[in-house]
């Protein structure tokens, strides 16, 4: 079984992200909560990733691949590479892996 983690990205108004990994006990327990009102974050500057099992992989990575690019999400109950036309692609068995080149809250212009 894989550990539940989430990576709280924050990025703010002048482009400046920082994150810290939380996971689910740390969340229960309030640390996330400290660590956002130490840290004074805004609505809006928050996103959540969830780890997806696989070694530094997060919902939102951006992924390429043959000149192809993908995108992490979590689809149909389980962690899915997404293409820009939509199509699904399962994150099992991949020979070489996909280059992780980024995620959708840093590098929007990669998609």
């Amino acid at each position: 079984m894989r550990p539940i983690k989430f990576d709280y990205l924050v990025k703010r108004e002048n482009g400046y992200c920082f994150h810290q990994i939380f996971t689910i006990e740390d969340i229960e327990n309030g640390n996330c909560v400290a660590w956002l009102n130490a840290n004074i974050v805004c609505e809006g500057e928050l996103h959540r990733r969830q780890f997806t099992g696989r070694k530094d992989w997060w919902e939102g990575d951006i992924a390429e691949q043959n000149g192809i690019i993908y995108v992490v999400v979590y689809e149909d109950c389980a962690f899915r590479f997404k293409t820009k036309s939509g199509g699904l692609v399962t994150m099992q068995g991949w020979s070489p892996e996909p280059t992780k080149i980024g995620n959708i809250h840093e590098n929007k212009e990669l998609l």
